[in-house]
């Protein structure tokens, strides 16, 4: 068995530990703060410590309301009826500004929606059971009566706001008048550019436009601005405030 006599090899031991013990408290007591309760005995926790966990605290809390600001929905969902090249299109702007954006056409375009990230739905039941904000008609004009009558109207809330996208003709515009319950909002559009003179951009480009009718409530003026905002962002010609008044 081996010992260390600590007391006779080692005279200045004592003083060592000593020193190292009078050290640490002095550097525990710094950082301490203590208090007594008769309930539950004395308070440890460092007051350091106490700070770090308020400091936490506040950042938590100042963070999360950060998040949920960020949060606050301000996209739109919008529903395609249509999606050929020119649908495409605009879909691929839409989803760049952070919108979610649906689809629906006769032919499959699943494997292109995907690649776009678009949600594509062969059923319209199935797309406007998704209750899309805005129903955007990207049709042959000739195509339009029978598009029109082919969606499930009951299935959307009654704000939805339907928008045409390839004319502001006054054939169309009736067909919208005559067919769409009248709860529905109407916007015609009619970007007077496509996927090959918009391929590196929309700025400057002429958008046309015809608010048809827009409720007069705030919810339903703000998403046809909001809407209309898709194209401004991208600097079509003149903006929407005196293009669509």
């Amino acid at each position: 068995m081996l010992f260390f006599p600590f007391s006779k090899s080692c005279p200045t031991a004592k003083p060592v530990f000593s020193n190292l013990h009078s050290s640490l408290s002095d550097s525990f007591s710094r950082s301490q703060s203590f208090s007594f309760n008769p309930q539950t005995g004395f308070n440890l926790r460092p007051k350091s410590l106490q700070i770090r966990a308020m400091e936490a605290s506040l950042d938590y809390h100042f963070g999360t309301q950060l998040q949920t600001h960020i949060k606050t929905p301000t996209s739109l969902k919008i529903a395609i009826i249509g999606f050929d090249n020119f649908s495409q299109f605009l879909a691929k702007t839409f989803v760049s500004q952070g919108h979610t954006v649906l689809a629906h056409s006769r032919s499959n375009y699943s494997n292109t929606a995907a690649k776009l990230g678009v949600s594509f739905f062969s059923d319209p039941h199935n797309l406007c059971e998704e209750h899309p904000k805005v129903v955007m008609l990207c049709t042959l004009i000739l195509l339009t009566k029978s598009v029109l009558k082919s969606i499930p109207f009951h299935r959307l809330l009654r704000s939805t706001l339907f928008v045409d996208a390839l004319s502001v003709k006054e054939f169309p515009r009736s067909l919208f008048l005559e067919i769409l319950p009248e709860e529905f909002d109407i916007l015609y559009t009619h970007p007077m550019f496509g996927p090959e003179s918009g391929k590196n951009g929309w700025v400057g480009l002429t958008f046309m436009c015809d608010k048809v009718i827009i409720g007069n409530d705030d919810p339903r003026i703000s998403m046809c601005g909001r809407f209309l905002d898709v194209f401004a962002r991208e600097g079509v010609q003149n903006g929407r405030d005196e293009l669509c008044v």
